[in-house]
């Protein structure tokens, strides 16, 4: 037997690549935050519901307005990335795992069936008829609504987000749009478009 083949022979065997991401292991810290977040959420959904909340295993470390600050915040405190989950606290976050005896509500099958809060739409209907003269006299600047109450314009997108939802405005309630021509040419606004930050 040649040296060449003994060593194919002695090599551990290779281990199988996962075929789902149901088959990746999940590291314990991460998988202990998600137990804890599971158990505390119908709670939490009470107090503290749309903010972000941290863990470090299944200790709760901190509530929160953004994931991004969290994450930096408790990452340069020296906690391993891999033993950190940031988490929000949403309604449904683990409705895959309702009862049988719950009826399933079916998901839109295009963005056209998802519903529009009615303060969005009343931004996006007051900015429909105002474009015209807005792109006069504030072309290619972004321009910030609450409902149909023109808030004001600015530079950034993100500046007006983020100043009015310090200000407490509830994000489903605050819609930023750029000052643009052609947005309404085919009458209808992709609120993919609007809705990251």
């Amino acid at each position: 037997m040649s040296t060449r083949e003994e060593t194919k022979e002695e090599a551990p065997p290779e281990e199988p690549m996962p075929s789902t991401l149901a088959d990746i292991p999940i590291h314990p810290m991460i998988q202990k935050a998600l137990d804890r977040h599971r158990q505390d959420l119908p709670e939490l959904l009470k107090t503290h519901r749309y903010q972000w909340v941290a863990y470090h295993g299944d200790q709760r470390l901190e509530f929160g307005r953004t994931k991004h600050k969290l994450y930096r915040k408790y990452l340069d405190r020296g906690l391993p990335r891999e033993e950190l989950l940031v988490l929000g606290v949403e309604p449904g976050m683990f409705d895959d795992e309702l009862p049988a005896s719950e009826p399933e509500e079916p998901m839109p099958s295009t963005l056209a069936d998802i519903p529009i809060h009615p303060m969005i739409q009343k931004a996006l209907d007051r900015h429909r008829r105002d474009l015209p003269e807005l792109l006069k006299t504030h072309r290619y600047q972004w321009v910030a609504y609450h409902g149909d109450q023109r808030l004001e314009f600015g530079r950034t997108k993100h500046k007006l987000y983020r100043k009015y939802l310090d200000r407490g405005l509830p994000r489903a309630e605050l819609l930023v749009l750029g000052v643009e021509p052609g947005m309404f040419d085919d009458d209808e606004l992709d609120p993919s478009e609007w809705a990251d930050i």
